[in-house]
């Protein structure tokens, strides 16, 4: 396990970012700073997702943005880390709100849908619906997995 800030950043310097498939990263919205979403930056794909429990709307265009800057710093780091000249070329990635993603019933279940989220996405299953208790016991009994 990484002990500070110092060994992630490493971590990510001695990675070449750009030959990963996925990034995913949380997103803590506005929503009064309560509610997290997934963001998934596909490498391959040249695509930017956002899967959100509560389909809100509102700022979706705001974290389409924050990712795509990750995405373009991604860029610039692995150019400057592997010393190439890659190319960050907006045109041709396409940012996609995931109307099908599994939606919570309850006001407090976000970070338990972002974790169900990015299982389903990393293990290419079906998005599925579980009530509140079982999807945190699913969770923990599955944490070693994700």
């Amino acid at each position: 396990a990484m002990q500070d800030n110092t060994n992630i950043l490493q971590k990510f310097l001695d990675t070449d970012i750009l030959k990963m498939d996925l990034i995913l990263i949380t997103i803590n919205t506005h929503l009064r700073g309560e509610h997290w979403i997934l963001g998934i930056i596909h490498l391959k794909l040249k695509m930017i997702i956002i899967l959100d429990s509560l389909l809100s709307l509102d700022e979706r265009k705001e974290h389409f943005l924050c990712l795509l800057q990750i995405t373009y710093l991604c860029y610039n780091a692995s150019n400057y880390c592997n010393e190439t000249s890659l190319k960050f070329d907006l045109s041709e990635w396409q940012c996609v709100y995931a109307n099908d993603s599994i939606q919570q019933s309850n006001m407090f279940d976000c970070g338990l849908y972002v974790c169900l989220h990015a299982f389903c996405f990393i293990t290419d299953t079906y998005f599925f619906n579980t009530p509140s208790n079982d999807g945190r016991e699913w969770l923990y009994y599955n944490s070693p997995i994700i």
